[in-house]
């Protein structure tokens, strides 16, 4: 149970093998997921399989070609964000899920929603933060050592003035199972 809620089960699986009978599910709600799949179609096919009819499934993820950075040139926020994707299987899912939904055989409600997942600039103050973005920058060869280091200084220094954020939208989408 949780918090004292009993009617309420959690069950461990994984997202393209679902530990469900077909048709038996009212409700998936898929956050943050589907970037971490290498075959994020797979895990929204077995999402319509569960799904009973008439159920939905709320796909919530990021899109990381919406990445910003304060108090960096736009272009250099850009080698720094390619350069930080290759770790992420999936890192543009979000604007695959209307189509992947349609592959699935689910229908795409009309609303579709985004909000930006905001890194403040306590979160952006350990320079680590940026570091490793710099670094893989440096290592792809997208950057020099020197305009990586002044790029994650730039926004280190602006973050200590409580200036400096960065962010990335994560867009939602809801899918139903047709009744028929």
């Amino acid at each position: 149970t949780a918090a004292g809620v009993t009617n309420v089960s959690f069950v461990e699986g994984f997202a393209g093998a679902l530990p469900f009978n077909d048709s038996t599910i009212d409700l998936v709600w898929c956050e943050r997921v589907l970037q971490h799949l290498p075959d994020p179609q797979s895990a929204i096919n077995d999402m319509a399989r569960v799904l009973r009819p008439g159920g939905r499934a709320l796909l919530l993820d990021s899109d990381y070609g919406t990445r910003i950075v304060s108090d960096l040139d736009p272009d250099l926020a850009a080698a720094l964000s390619r350069a930080s994707l290759g770790p992420i299987a999936n890192p543009y899912a979000a604007r695959h899920i209307p189509a992947q939904i349609h592959a699935a055989g689910l229908e795409l409600e009309p609303d579709v929603g985004s909000s930006a997942f905001i890194f403040t600039s306590e979160m952006l103050l350990p320079t680590q933060v940026l570091s490793r973005d710099a670094d893989a920058a440096v290592e792809s060869r997208g950057l020099t050592r020197e305009v990586a280091d002044a790029a994650v200084r730039a926004v280190h220094d602006a973050a200590e003035r409580g200036l400096a954020f960065a962010a990335i939208t994560v867009f939602g989408f809801v899918a139903r199972k047709s009744e028929a």
